[in-house]
């Protein structure tokens, strides 16, 4: 149990700013979702945003991989957080008030479990399962508050976390020794495409036929290694 913030976990977090940041939060084991604070020679607790409809612990994967991840973009129209917890969910964090969650074409019984956001082409990357198969849903954030489904990709594998820029999305699937890849279609609907590519895991030595340049400008939400533990014997 985290001290200081009165809350049961925290197994993720994102920077907002440099003083600001997101966790995820377990609030008290039945209530989940984004919990903003500020840092500064403490950390202190600005707003919470429980989720309706969060599939708390169900697609958790041991030992660490906990299916509430967050992600940040910032636009013209402001700063917005997307979290990923059963249901998916947008917030604005510089405000007090509750948690948008994202009906729009979502498949019966989806349940996100990661998320990554492009301010690059203005799009949110949720991945997530349905009754054990893995799909990843592309939602147009143009409209920060209200995102609109544009395209939706099946995946082999069970899916743990994502990351994605301008189109090229990667993601990571348990007990999967590569990092799997596919590019959407500047055409894409919401309809599913054909099987992604894979390629090695970091650290392996990439085929001369692949594409490098784009990786390079992705986020990967490694969620699995990221438990970020602030709060344990913290006081």
């Amino acid at each position: 149990k985290n001290l200081v913030l009165d809350v049961e976990g925290l197994p993720d977090v994102v920077m907002v700013t440099p003083t600001t940041i997101a966790f995820s939060a377990d609030f008290d084991l039945i209530d989940f979702g984004p919990l903003i604070a500020t840092i500064s020679d403490n950390v202190t607790e600005d707003r919470r945003f429980a989720i309706n409809g969060t599939s708390g612990f169900e697609n958790k994967i041991k030992p660490a991989n906990f299916p509430l991840v967050i992600d940040v973009t910032s636009t013209a129209e402001g700063t917005f957080l997307y979290a990923a917890n059963g249901a998916m969910a947008v917030v604005d964090p510089t405000q007090d008030g509750t948690a948008t969650v994202i009906t729009d074409g979502v498949p019966s019984g989806f349940q996100a479990v990661t998320v990554a956001v492009s301010t690059t082409d203005k799009r949110a990357y949720f991945g997530g399962l349905v009754a054990g198969t893995s799909f990843v849903l592309v939602y147009d954030i143009s409209s920060p508050l209200s995102p609109s489904l544009v395209g939706m990709n099946e995946v082999d594998g069970r899916i743990t976390s994502i990351g994605a820029n301008n189109g090229m999305v990667v993601y990571m699937i348990d007990g999967g020794e590569t990092i799997n890849q596919f590019m959407l279609s500047s055409e894409s609907t919401a309809e599913p495409t054909p099987t992604p590519s894979k390629m090695p895991i970091v650290g392996d030595v990439m085929p001369k036929d692949e594409p490098t340049s784009t990786s390079s400008q992705i986020k990967v939400h490694l969620s699995f290694i990221c438990v970020f533990v602030i709060g344990f014997g913290m006081l």
